[in-house]
């Protein structure tokens, strides 16, 4: 199960930067996106 973690502020283009953490571990990875759903579409379409 994945969820993720805010790491900022919205920024001035609506983005915000998310840890991943997969089973309740950090998984290192982070990204700059709109919503925590397409952060975690993200790291599946890179990392699975």
């Amino acid at each position: 199960m994945f969820k993720t973690i805010r790491m900022s502020e919205e920024d001035y283009m609506g983005f915000t930067w998310y840890a991943i953490l997969k089973d309740g571990v950090h998984t290192g990875k982070q990204f700059n996106a709109w919503t925590r759903e397409s952060a975690i579409a993200m790291y599946k379409q890179i990392h699975e």
